[in-house]
């Protein structure tokens, strides 16, 4: 599984000690694209006496990609990058600013409410609003979103050092 093209999803998302943020829809004109290349090393027949072996490995951290309606009051509960004036606007601190992690969970909404089988779940992931926000003529704004997996560090959790699930992963 390298690209997963999902349709429209809603979105959950909430940074660590931040507000829960939940994106009801993202943009039908655009793609919902999940990303999660791997490879594979291989030992060659003529290394190995006996059956091939290998592993496989993840090379590239897993990616979210979405369209989303831009909602200016939530950008700071995306990312850390953006700041709410103590007053009013909004400020972008880009320097030295640490990356702040949250959880997510992907729901295609293809699927049904209740069928949470094929959500994508990661308890250790980052977003980038991307620079590319676009003002369009029906009123509306678009903000771009790309959502970066890291593994899960919680060791006592049954998906520990895993980026992702899909649906909720249990070992008993």
């Amino acid at each position: 599984m390298d690209v997963i093209t999902l349709g429209v999803c809603k979105i959950d998302f909430t940074l660590d000690g931040g507000n829960a943020v939940e994106i009801s829809k993202t943009l039908e004109e655009q793609d919902t694209i999940f990303t999660a290349p791997y490879e594979t090393n291989k030992i060659k027949f003529d290394q190995l006496a006996g059956a091939q072996a290998g592993n496989h490995y993840i090379s590239d951290e897993p990616t979210l990609t979405c369209s989303v309606e831009l909602d200016l009051d939530t950008l700071p509960d995306l990312t850390g990058v953006y700041q709410a004036g103590a007053v009013s606007g909004l400020g972008m601190a880009a320097h030295g600013q640490a990356i702040q992690f949250g959880a997510i969970n992907v729901h295609p909404i293809s699927a049904g409410d209740s069928n949470t089988d094929h959500d994508i779940i990661g308890k250790r992931v980052y977003c980038v609003v991307t620079n590319q926000v676009e003002y369009k003529n029906e009123g509306k704004t678009r903000a771009d979103l790309v959502f970066y997996f890291s593994a899960n560090p919680e060791e006592t959790d049954a998906d520990y050092g895993m980026p992702f699930t899909i649906g909720t992963y249990s070992e008993s």
